[in-house]
């Protein structure tokens, strides 16, 4: 059982960041800024493009500063990682299994590795990678949000730059459950309205990842959804590091509302109707 594994981390809700959170805060300020600059370098690229001018831009310079940004988050998380007993993952792409297994032997460090993916995706035709998810340059991704790196699937529920609906839900889940809400998500054809983003690694809980997430949507209310009940899942181990990232990375009130079965005495119905009627619900 997921849970059981997640209480063994000797991590402290309120204090995830070793350290001090005032470099955490700083380089999530960093990367917010440097993807608001290169957003803005976007904009006056497809300006000059509609007039046909070809005046040099600050585009690739732009893109640089966000690289070196992002690439600061990995190492602070990194070095969060080694700071604690054990890693949790809850993997949904063979792209993102891949690069853990890579990670877990090329580490300068040892720590247990627990999967906890569900054997249903071995055999769930949308749960494939493209080959160029594992080739260079790229990495084990800790957070994958609809449209994002690492997403592979099909982008439509990315909000749009233009003329889409701003997002009005963000979704937080982990494992197989994400490919049920994105069929969900298709079905009714929500354009952006609803965003998607997987928690990859549970434990140490990527922070700045979340951070940086949450932060592009300050207006969506947040959700955690899980298949399993209330009283079991991640869901006791990832509200508390939610309220803290959020309060204390981004200053933001904003909670997390938890989406699921109800408590429940047993972790499954005892009949695959029941369980498909609770899903749909």
């Amino acid at each position: 059982r997921l849970e059981r594994f997640l209480q063994l981390l000797d991590d402290d809700p309120e204090h995830l960041w070793p350290g001090g959170a005032a470099g955490a805060k700083e380089a999530v300020a960093r990367v917010q800024e440097a993807q608001r600059d290169l957003q803005t370098a976007l904009e006056e690229e497809e300006q000059q493009q509609q007039k046909q001018q070809k005046q040099p831009t600050s585009l690739q310079h732009r893109q640089l500063q966000l690289d070196r940004a992002l690439r600061s988050i990995e190492l602070l998380q990194e070095g969060y990682d080694y700071k604690h007993n054990i890693a949790v993952v809850n993997l949904t792409t063979p792209a993102n299994l891949f690069h853990a297994l890579r990670r877990q032997v090329h580490r300068t460090f040892a720590k247990p590795l627990i999967v906890m993916s569900a054997k249903y995706l071995l055999h769930h035709r949308p749960c494939r990678s493209p080959l160029s998810h594992m080739s260079k340059g790229t990495r084990f991704r800790r957070v994958i949000e609809a449209g994002g790196v690492g997403d592979n699937m099909p982008t439509r529920q990315a909000v749009k730059k233009e003329g889409g609906a701003k997002c009005q839900r963000l979704i937080f889940c982990s494992g197989k459950v994400f490919y049920e809400l994105h069929h969900a998500c298709n079905a009714r054809r929500v354009d952006g309205s609803i965003v998607l983003a997987r928690v990859e690694q549970l434990a140490p809980f990527p922070s700045l990842e979340v951070a940086l997430c949450a932060g592009r949507h300050p207006e969506a209310e947040l959700i955690w959804v899980q298949e399993e009940p209330k009283n079991m899942g991640a869901w006791s181990f990832v509200e508390p590091r939610f309220r803290s990232t959020l309060k204390t990375l981004l200053d933001d009130e904003r909670g997390i509302r938890f989406v699921g079965r109800p408590p429940s005495a047993t972790s499954a119905t005892p009949l695959f109707k029941h369980h498909k009627r609770e899903v749909r619900t």
